[in-house]
């Protein structure tokens, strides 16, 4: 029976980057001390229900719903096809993993840098988790503006599997997800002044890139960026090119000596050039790298089963 990725409670992955362990001792650990058998079959029915609940509102919700986190939206958006192969699900299980990790690692994504640790990454963890086909380190260039919101060139990396483009980094991931926990409208220029302030927003871009965010994608499904005025309807891998910028747009010149040097000095280079890379990367990188890269995936082979291992983790 084809096995799909596990997914936990607002459908996220499981037991991503603490590896395998035995299912009884993770109902151990998280029932704590046992009541009766009755109380415990009855609360996790309950919490069965409840998860499945999760997963079915997440399903209906539109890619750029603010009522999920952006990891979950991609793995639920990417995962839409009752037919998908199971090494494409855990592909998206990882991407939403990576988009996670990105969010919460205070380290500003968009830059050139960044996306190629991300993308490196993530390739070591899909090939860790059994990926067979080839995974494309592409090096190009991304759309994005500067603080006076006039147009800038990005040297930018991101992956292809047989020519879907899963590309888990841009501008102001980690404060869109900041605004969805603190219940904020990414769009309300009021609200987001309230809870940031004038300082953050400007340090971040937000009020240059307002619109023109480029989405996320994975496996060539668009995740948009924004408030609850974000467009559906954006494109995958929407700013992306492998086509150099023209020399007159700002950071043009420094845009193209970087891409070059990640072709010829890092992906050339094979497994040394990304040794070397990673080890001179500044630290928060670093720990972003081993983290998205040392995630594995436990599958099931059957929704029951994927229903209980949720409910037994909550």
């Amino acid at each position: 029976m084809a096995t799909r990725a596990t997914v936990m409670g607002e459908t996220r992955v499981a037991h991503v980057g603490v590896g395998r362990r035995r299912r009884g001792t993770r109902e151990r650990e998280t029932l704590g001390a046992r009541g009766s058998d009755a109380r415990t079959r009855a609360g996790r029915v309950s919490v069965e229900d409840a998860v499945q609940d999760a997963a079915r509102e997440l399903v209906r919700a539109s890619p750029n719903s603010c009522s999920h986190s952006l990891a979950d939206r991609a793995y639920a958006a990417s995962t839409r096809s009752a037919t998908m192969r199971a090494g494409d699900r855990v592909a998206c299980a990882l991407s939403a993993h990576a988009i996670e990790c990105a969010c919460e690692s205070g380290v500003e994504t968009s830059e050139g840098s960044v996306s190629l640790v991300v993308s490196l990454a993530l390739r070591r963890a899909m090939e860790a988790n059994g990926e067979r086909r080839e995974i494309k380190t592409v090096v190009g260039y991304a759309s994005d503006c500067g603080d006076d919101g006039r147009a800038r060139a990005t040297e930018h990396a991101w992956l292809e599997i047989e020519g879907k483009v899963i590309d888990v980094c841009a501008p102001g991931v980690a404060l869109f997800e900041a605004a969805r926990r603190f219940d904020v409208d990414h769009e309300d220029e009021e609200a987001m002044l309230e809870v940031f302030g004038e300082d953050a927003l400007r340090g971040s871009g937000w009020f240059n890139r307002r619109d023109k965010r480029r989405p996320l994608t994975v496996l060539n499904v668009a995740i948009p960026i924004g408030g609850a005025r974000s467009s559906a309807n954006v494109k995958p891998a929407s700013g992306l090119t492998l086509k150099p910028p023209p020399i007159s747009i700002d950071g043009a010149d420094r845009a193209i000596e970087r891409a070059r040097y990640f072709l010829e000095r890092v992906l050339a280079e094979g497994e040394a050039g990304e040794r070397d890379f990673i080890a001179a990367a500044p630290p928060l990188a670093r720990a972003l790298y081993e983290r998205i890269a040392s995630a594995r995936i436990e599958t099931v082979d059957s929704t029951d089963e994927r229903l209980a291992r949720a409910a037994s983790s909550r």
